[in-house]
């Protein structure tokens, strides 16, 4: 698989920091390569463990025991593998393993555009942006408020912040960004951009740290477009998200964190 398929299947992970490779080095544990190589297959085991179970507790407020631990490898191990078949069958990633892998299915209405924002410590550095949403229909997931506060990865970086947090840690040049009156093009794909105030989605969402029910790329969401016309049962997508949901697809064993509760960091 190529480095760009590799970046596809796996940008919905990136963006709420969730894979247990992720995980490990969220918070810059990590030994030198060349340290962790001189280690036994037996201590390589303990010290991912323990940096396992630090990154959980420092970043997650979670404990957690070797059980835990195994778990969580084992069902990156399954994302991985699904992303993998997925490519090499359809040339991207299938209905059931978004099910699988996301927290919440909604229909929502966006009823505020909230503001766009700097991404904050333990997120991915895009920009993103916050939305008020009325749930009107949930598909998968926990029960949610009525309204929600949904997180958009992707925005427009401030020239203040790509110079304090992107320029120092990459070679890159501010003419290398778009500009817009907003600021600098923050997306996480070319051709994204902000969900719109006053229109239904079908969303497909991932809850992060602070939270939030949280979407990252354009396949995370499908507009429906005169919903008040017609109702989700008008619209395919919103049809077969019911079937596979009613189907009774596995959730992935992977770090899940609560929508609506204030994660503290």
């Amino acid at each position: 698989m190529n480095s760009k398929n590799k970046r596809q299947i796996f940008i919905l992970s990136i963006s709420v920091v969730v894979l247990f490779a992720l995980t490990l080095v969220a918070v810059g544990y990590l030994q030198s390569t060349e340290d962790y190589e001189n280690m036994s297959p037996a201590e390589q085991e303990e010290y991912d463990f323990q940096t396992f179970k630090k990154s959980m507790s420092e970043i997650y407020h979670q404990d957690v025991d070797k059980s835990d631990y195994e778990r969580i490898r084992a069902g990156t191990a399954e994302m991985e593998l699904a992303y993998q078949s997925d490519m090499e069958k359809y040339g991207k990633i299938s209905d059931e393993t978004m099910v699988a892998y996301c927290d919440h299915i909604f229909v929502g209405r966006v009823v505020a555009h909230k503001g766009n924002y700097q991404a904050q410590k333990n997120e991915v550095q895009n920009p993103y942006n916050l939305f008020d949403v009325e749930i009107i229909e949930l598909i998968k997931g926990p029960a949610l408020e009525n309204k929600i506060e949904l997180k958009q990865i992707g925005g427009y970086y401030t020239e203040e912040y790509l110079v304090r947090e992107i320029f120092r840690e990459r070679e890159v040049k501010l003419d290398s960004f778009e500009k817009y009156d907003d600021g600098y093009y923050g997306f996480m794909e070319p051709n994204d951009e902000l969900i719109e105030v006053g229109e239904v989605y079908l969303f497909v969402t991932v809850s992060q740290l602070d939270g939030r029910c949280t979407i990252g790329v354009p396949d995370n969401r499908v507009h429906l477009e005169n919903y008040d016309d017609k109702g989700s049962d008008a619209f395919d997508e919103v049809i077969l998200y019911k079937k596979v949901v009613a189907s009774g697809v596995k959730d992935f064993d992977r770090i899940r964190l609560s929508a609506n509760e204030e994660i503290k960091k």
